[in-house]
């Protein structure tokens, strides 16, 4: 799954300064068999004109990899209490939803 957003800033806030931050996350699910998958989260962004730019890379990213660590801290503990029954519903749930046979 991957996320794209491109802003611009609030009317009013920098009018004139023609401001923009364009972001993208991925979210990726890699199959490494036996079971296994790693997951991988990128991220990429870009700003402008140059103050904003130096803002992003002052404040943004080193808030984004704060919240991105804390992230996949909780992704992790809630695969490794996943259990083979709660696939099971999981599955079952989503098939039904696919009109798929369960």
């Amino acid at each position: 799954m991957a996320r794209h957003l491109r802003a611009a800033a609030a009317a009013g806030a920098v009018a004139g300064f023609g401001a923009w931050i364009d972001w993208t996350w991925a979210f990726v699910l890699d199959d490494l068999g036996d079971g296994r998958t790693r997951f991988l989260f990128r991220s990429r962004g870009r700003a402008g004109p140059a103050w904003v730019a130096a803002t992003y890379l002052l404040v943004i990213i080193p808030a984004d990899f704060v919240m991105s660590r804390q992230m996949l801290h909780g992704v992790k503990a809630r695969a490794e209490r996943t259990t083979a029954a709660d696939l099971q519903v999981v599955t079952t749930v989503i098939r039904g939803r696919r009109g798929a046979p369960a």
